[in-house]
């Protein structure tokens, strides 16, 4: 994927006054260089601290996006709703080209219209628990791999629990189930 198309949202550990950190650090410097370097651009605003644990507060989550994308990624925030880490969920909006062709004319398959978003909302909530031992048992790359594929599955699970699937004929709706390479 050329880095332009990039939208990259981490836990980055460092502290810089890009990311409205009231200090920045060693760290901070090192990621700003690499950042300018790569023609990406940070998009966080000033919500308050990302973090937030029993050893206290502090601005060290960062979303960077390349210059492709620097117009289509908007409204970064701090939801108020819990998101079962010491680090605060980021959430933005990404505009997308729906007049782009797909292989299906549209890849979503589900109806997002008629979502049932706190019950998606429930149902992640739940199923996120299991991640943590994911985590924790994280020894080597391939590790990484396994999480995003639980993470997919997670997310999936949940938008098949809570959005119904389009209506496009039983024939149809049945293939664009069963065959998707999730």
């Amino acid at each position: 994927m050329p880095i332009n198309r990039l939208v990259w949202s981490m836990d980055a550990n460092s502290k810089s006054e890009t990311w409205f950190s009231p200090f920045s650090d060693s760290r901070g410097t090192k990621l700003i260089e690499f950042i300018s370097a790569h023609n990406l651009f940070v998009i966080n605003e000033d919500c308050g601290p990302t973090f937030c644990g029993s050893r206290g507060s502090s601005y060290i989550d960062v979303t960077a996006v390349g210059t492709d994308l620097l117009e289509d990624v908007s409204c970064w925030h701090l939801p108020d709703y819990d998101s079962l880490s010491d680090h605060k969920a980021i959430e933005f909006d990404i505009a997308l080209d729906f007049n782009s062709p797909t292989n299906d004319g549209d890849s979503c398959i589900f109806n997002l219209k008629k979502a049932n978003w706190k019950l998606f909302y429930d149902s992640s909530k739940f199923l996120l628990s299991s991640i943590s031992d994911l985590i924790a048992s994280f020894q080597n790359p391939e590790s990484l791999h396994d999480l995003a594929k639980e993470l997919i599955s997670i997310i999936l699970n949940s938008c098949k629990m809570s959005i119904p699937i389009k209506k496009r004929g039983e024939n149809a709706q049945s293939s664009l189930v069963d065959n998707r390479n999730w």
